[in-house]
C-alpha cells in the first residue's frame, strides 16, 4: 500500500484526529446558545459513536448535524431543565460553603450536599448519551438517567469525576482544550455508557435505537 494511498494508517489517523478536533469545535459553536447544550452533546455523542465503534468513517460531520436537527425538539427543553436546575444548585452550593465557614454543623451539610451533587450531575452526564442513542421524550430522558444513575452507581460516579477533570481544563488552558476535551470526554463516557446500554437492549422498553440501528 503506497504511502498517499487513502487507506494508509497515517492517514487514516489524521482522519480521526480530524473528527476529533472538528466534531469538538462543533459542539462548541453549537452551545453557545445554552439552550442547545444538550441535543449538541447528544449529537457529538452520537457521531462518536458511530465512526468509532460502528466503523461509520466520513460521515462525522453529517451524523452530527443530523442528529443535532432530530434531537432539538427534545434537546432544548431538557437544556432549559439542566441550567435552571444549575443555576439553583450552584446558588445552594455557595450558600452551604459560606455556611461552613461559619459553623462547624455547616461543614457536615455542606460534605451532605457534595456527595448528594453526585445525583444531579449522574442525570447530566446520563442524557447526552441517551438522547444521542435512543429516542425519549423529555421526561423519560431525565427518568431514566434517574435510574441509571442509581443502578450503576460507581460507573456514574467516575462519569461524574471524570467530567469535572476535563472541566477544569477549560479555564486553565483557555480555548485549546476546546480542540479535543469535548470529543475526547465523549469517547471516555462511552466506556461505561455503552457497556450498561447492552444490558438493556432490547430489553428494557423506552430505549429505542436511533437512525435504525440495531
Amino acid at each position: 500500500m503506497g504511502f498517499f494511498h487513502p487507506d494508509n494508517i497515517i492517514f487514516r489517523a489524521l482522519a480521526r484526529l480530524v473528527d476529533l478536533v472538528g466534531l469538538s469545535l462543533l459542539w462548541a459553536v453549537c452551545s453557545i446558545p445554552l439552550v442547545t447544550l444538550v441535543p449538541a452533546t447528544a449529537a457529538l455523542y452520537h457521531a462518536l459513536y458511530r465512526v468509532f465503534r460502528k466503523k461509520d468513517e466520513d460521515r462525522s460531520f453529517r451524523l452530527f448535524f443530523r442528529s443535532l436537527r432530530e434531537n432539538l425538539r427534545q434537546g432544548v427543553p431538557a437544556s432549559l431543565i439542566c441550567l435552571g436546575a444549575a443555576w439553583a444548585l450552584y446558588i445552594l452550593y455557595q450558600w452551604m460553603y459560606y455556611f461552613a465557614l461559619l459553623d462547624s454543623d455547616g461543614v457536615v451539610l455542606f460534605v451532605c450536599l457534595s456527595v448528594l451533587l453526585v445525583v444531579p450531575g449522574g442525570i447530566a452526564c446520563w442524557i447526552g448519551p441517551l438522547l444521542g442513542r435512543f429516542q425519549f421524550s423529555v421526561g423519560g430522558l431525565f427518568s431514566t438517567g434517574l435510574r441509571l444513575t442509581f443502578r450503576h452507581l460507581p460507573s456514574t460516579v467516575v462519569m461524574v469525576l471524570l467530567t469535572l477533570e476535563l472541566a477544569r481544563l477549560v479555564p486553565e488552558l483557555l480555548w485549546v482544550p476546546l480542540l479535543i476535551v469535548p470529543s475526547l470526554w465523549a469517547l471516555l463516557v462511552s466506556l461505561f455508557a455503552e457497556r450498561i446500554f447492552v444490558k438493556y437492549l432490547p430489553a428494557e422498553e423506552g430505549l429505542s435505537p436511533a437512525d435504525g440501528e440495531e
